[in-house]
C-alpha cells in the first residue's frame, strides 16, 4: 500500500514535469513565430552558438596562458628598471 503511494506520487510529479515542459515548448514556438514575423533569421547559428564544455576550457587555458605570458613580461620590466640596466 505504501509503494502504490509512493509510485502515484512520483507518477504525478512526472506529468507535472512533462506539462512544465511542454509549456515551456509552447512559450518557444510563441518566441520563434514572434521572431520571423519580426524578420530575424532563425538559420543563423554564428550569432547564437554557444560554445561546448570542451571549447570553452580551452578558451579559458587560453587566456590564462596570455595572462601569465604578460605577467612574466612585467616582471621582467620590472627587474631591468629596478636594476636600472638597459633592457631590450
Amino acid at each position: 500500500m505504501e509503494e502504490e503511494r509512493g509510485l502515484l506520487a512520483v507518477q504525478g510529479m512526472m506529468e507535472k514535469q512533462d506539462d512544465k515542459f511542454e509549456d515551456i515548448e509552447m512559450e518557444l514556438d510563441a518566441i520563434n513565430a514572434a521572431m520571423i514575423e519580426s524578420g530575424v533569421d532563425l538559420e543563423t547559428e554564428e550569432e547564437f552558438q554557444t560554445l561546448s564544455e570542451e571549447e570553452l576550457e580551452q578558451a579559458s587555458e587560453a587566456q590564462a596562458g596570455n595572462a601569465l605570458i604578460q605577467d612574466e613580461e612585467l616582471n621582467s620590466s620590472c627587474a631591468c628598471l629596478t636594476k636600472k640596466e638597459s633592457c631590450s
